[in-house]
């Protein structure tokens, strides 16, 4: 792909139309760009948020930026997953300072100690004698919707977000040609054998660009080409998928880098969804 420099056009197509251009410079840096993306795409669309796994028992909870926003996922007494805005309806303090961690029973605001059950509901605030005028229920923390699909945690902020399924299942079947194919991995019963986070200094377009296609990944990722060598082709430039998948090469037990198969194959797949 061709990469514009910030607040240049890229140039048109090829007429035989093998090189596509990227979008113009300022979709990558323009703030005003970011805030239409954050408010049409990331605070309207289902988000992922995390594992089911993370919040386990009564009183954990996560924090994640959903757009603009920051959402703070908690389980309650009852072992329901609520979101809610990480903000204190008094005079809006941020709630939760950390990205993950356990409260007891309640939340309280560090700024002016108000009290919320798990649930979101105002308990109790310092002085509240003095405000017995002031409806408690009116005053419940913001709720945004949450989902635990497969084992993962979705939020939207959206007033009325269209079924989360709805959303996921065409980009898994336009990937996978079979949902069921999917669902044979029985994700929500795998568990984290490890994790790798890594903070990339770009526009998240350019992000989602690099991993359309594998141009690169000869250049790049001589690991990779040599586990799958279709990879290595030039037509992977191109982009998309073939739902039919890319096959381990022939000299490998499995796409380790030590070539060798550790474990066994996951429960319930076919022999066709092996290598």
């Amino acid at each position: 792909m061709q990469q514009a420099a910030p607040g240049r056009e890229t140039s048109p197509a090829e007429p035989d139309g093998v090189l596509s251009p990227t979008l113009a410079g300022r979709y990558y840096t323009d703030p005003d760009v970011l805030a239409a993306e954050n408010e049409r795409i990331f605070e309207r669309d289902w988000y992922y948020a995390g594992r089911g796994d993370e919040v386990t028992a009564p009183g954990q909870f996560i924090r994640r930026q959903v757009g603009r926003e920051t959402v703070l996922l908690v389980r309650g007494r009852d072992h329901r997953v609520r979101a809610f805005l990480n903000v204190c309806r008094h005079r809006g303090a941020q709630l939760c300072l950390t990205d993950s961690g356990t409260m007891r029973n309640s939340i309280r605001c560090p700024y002016h100690a108000w009290t919320y059950g798990l649930d979101g509901r105002l308990l109790t605030a310092p002085n509240w004698r003095a405000m017995a005028s002031v409806d408690r229920a009116g005053y419940g923390l913001h709720q945004v919707h949450a989902e635990l699909w497969e084992g993962l945690l979705w939020v939207s902020l959206a007033s009325q977000p269209g079924p989360l399924r709805e959303q996921l299942q065409p980009q898994i079947e336009d990937r996978l040609a079979d949902y069921a194919k999917f669902e044979r991995y029985r994700l929500g019963d795998l568990k984290v054998g490890a994790r790798a986070e890594y903070d990339v200094a770009a526009n998240w377009k350019l992000i989602y660009e690099n991993f359309q296609e594998c141009y690169h990944c000869a250049n790049i990722h001589p690991e990779l080409v040599q586990a799958i060598p279709q990879f290595r082709s030039p037509a992977m430039g191109t982009g998309g998928y073939d739902p039919s998948g890319y096959p381990i090469a022939d000299s490998r037990s499995s796409f380790s880098l030590t070539r060798q198969t550790a474990l066994p194959r996951l429960p319930g797949l076919l022999p066709e969804d092996d290598r």
